[in-house]
């Protein structure tokens, strides 16, 4: 009976570390997943600010490839917000 309770024991024991290691690791992976979207969501801002100034400037006549130059959007991008 001594040695089924120790076994039990350390059972209970090795499945609270486990436990433990599970919900650091769960925790540490919605760190990363958060952290993931935010630098998407500030690509994803650059990227709108970039166009929105390509707009501008195609309402200002500036040539193509300086907006391209300038904005850091490629020639076709550039060109197809210009049709």
């Amino acid at each position: 009976m001594v040695e089924f309770l120790q076994k039990n024991r350390q059972a209970v024991t090795n499945m609270e570390c486990l436990r433990t290691a599970l919900a650091r690791s769960y925790d540490e992976y919605l760190e990363d997943v958060r952290s993931e979207g935010r630098m998407e969501g500030m690509e994803q801002g650059k990227l709108e600010s970039a166009l929105e100034i390509a707009r501008k400037m195609l309402d200002s006549n500036v040539p193509l490839k300086d907006i391209a130059s300038f904005s850091g959007l490629s020639f076709d991008t550039i060109q197809s917000l210009a049709s």
